[in-house]
């Protein structure tokens, strides 16, 4: 059975790192969405590569955490 992860992330990738730890099994892709507004890419933030499982960096997006207006 294969399982998918769509992650959002803006801060704290130590807890992306942990998670995608747990998780890593063969089967399983994460796909993995970095806030705009952070100006990085997955690569120079996360030192845990998965052995098991495939990460797929989404193109960035502008996010707006907890519905405010963006200019």
């Amino acid at each position: 059975m294969r399982h998918a992860y769509l992650i959002t992330v803006h801060k704290n990738f130590r807890i992306l790192e942990q998670f995608m730890k747990v998780l890593d099994q063969k089967g399983t892709d994460f796909y993995v969405l970095i806030d705009k507004k952070i100006n990085t890419c997955l690569e120079k933030v996360c030192t845990y590569i998965p052995k098991n499982s495939k990460v797929i960096e989404l193109e960035s997006l502008k996010i707006n955490w907890g519905g405010g207006k963006s200019n």
